[in-house]
C-alpha cells in the first residue's frame, strides 16, 4: 500500500518555518510609528476620565436645556445664573481635563525623546570610562601613575555606570507612561518621529496672557458667582434682617476678590508657561545644532 504521510523531518520544518512567519508578522504589527500630533490623539481618545468628564458635560447640557425651558414661565435671572454655573463648571472640568491630558502626553512624548539622547551620551561616556580605566589600571603596573589616580579613574566610571543606569531607569519610565496613555501593551514597538522647532507657534508673551484671560472658563464662572452674589445681596435690601445683608455684602466683596486673585494666578501661570516653552525651542534649537539623533525604534 502506498504511504501518504508527510515524512517527520519534512514536517518538523514546515511547523517551523509556519512558526516563524507567524511570528514575524506579529511583531511587525506590534511596531507603531507616531508623532506627537498622533501621540496627542490617541491619548485624547483613550483617557478614561475625559470621557466621565465628557459624559458628564453632556448630562449637565440637557439639565440646563431642561431649566431653560422651565424658567420661560418663571423668569428668574438668578435661576439662570444658578444653569449657567452649573453649565460652565461641567464645561471648564471637561476643558481641564483634556488640557491636562494634552499637557502629560506633550511631556510624556518629549521625556521620552530626550530621554534617548541622555541614554546615547551616558552609554558613550561609559565606553570612555572603562577605557580610561583599562588605560590606568595598564599604567599602573608599570608604575607610571600612583594609586590615587587609578582610584579616580575607577571612581569615574563607577559614577558613569551608576549615572547610566539612572538614566536607563528614566526611559523605562517613560516608555511605561507613554504607552499607557496611549492605551499600548508592553510588548509594542514605538517608532518615534523626531521633535522639529521650526514650525513652532508664533506669539508673544502679552499675547499670550491676553488670550488666556478672554477665554478663560474659570473667569467666566468667578463673574458669574459674582453676579449671583451681587443679586442676593440686592434681594437682602427688601426683605433681610440687617446682619443678613452685612453677611451678604461680605459674600459680594469675597467674589470680587476670588474672581481678581483667579485672574492675576491664571496671568502667573501663562507667563511660566510661556517662558518654559520657549526654554523647550531653544533645548530643541541645541540639540539641533549638536547634531545628534535619538535612537527612534522604542520597545
Amino acid at each position: 500500500m502506498r504511504n501518504n504521510c508527510i515524512p517527520k523531518n519534512l514536517l518538523i520544518l514546515l511547523l517551523t518555518l509556519l512558526l516563524i512567519n507567524l511570528s514575524c508578522s506579529v511583531f511587525a504589527a506590534k511596531q507603531i510609528k507616531i508623532d506627537l500630533e498622533t501621540a496627542v490623539t490617541m491619548a485624547l481618545e483613550n483617557n478614561l476620565d475625559l470621557k466621565i468628564a465628557k459624559v458628564e458635560l453632556a448630562r449637565v447640557s440637557l439639565e440646563y436645556q431642561q431649566n431653560k425651558a422651565s424658567n420661560l414661565v418663571n423668569v428668574s435671572r438668578y435661576n439662570d445664573l444658578e444653569a449657567e454655573i452649573n453649565l460652565k463648571s461641567a464645561q471648564n472640568t471637561y476643558q481641564n481635563t483634556k488640557y491636562q491630558v494634552i499637557t502629560d502626553t506633550i511631556k510624556q512624548y518629549t521625556g521620552l525623546w530626550l530621554a534617548t539622547y541622555d541614554l546615547r551620551v551616558k552609554t558613550k561616556q561609559l565606553e570612555v570610562r572603562k577605557r580610561l580605566v583599562k588605560e590606568a589600571r595598564a599604567q599602573y603596573k608599570i608604575g607610571n601613575i600612583g594609586t590615587t589616580d587609578l582610584i579616580e579613574k575607577e571612581n569615574d566610571y563607577s559614577d558613569t555606570k551608576l549615572a547610566l543606569e539612572t538614566a536607563t531607569e528614566d526611559y523605562q519610565q517613560y516608555i511605561r507612561e507613554l504607552k499607557r496613555s496611549l492605551d499600548l501593551g508592553e510588548e509594542a514597538e514605538l517608532v518615534l518621529a523626531d521633535l522639529s522647532s521650526e514650525n513652532s507657534w508664533q506669539i508673544t508673551e502679552d499675547q499670550a496672557v491676553s488670550t488666556a484671560l478672554k477665554n478663560s472658563l474659570e473667569l467666566i464662572l468667578k463673574e458669574k458667582n459674582l453676579e449671583l452674589a451681587q443679586i442676593d445681596a440686592e434681594r437682602a435690601k427688601i426683605s433681610d434682617a440687617e446682619l443678613d445683608k452685612k453677611i451678604k455684602d461680605k459674600k459680594v466683596a469675597a467674589a470680587r476678590l476670588d474672581k481678581k486673585n483667579t485672574g492675576d494666578e491664571l496671568e502667573n501661570s501663562v507667563r511660566e508657561d510661556y517662558h518654559d516653552f520657549k526654554e523647550s525651542i531653544g533645548k530643541l534649537l541645541l540639540l539641533k545644532i549638536s547634531g545628534m539623533k535619538p535612537r527612534k525604534n522604542i520597545k
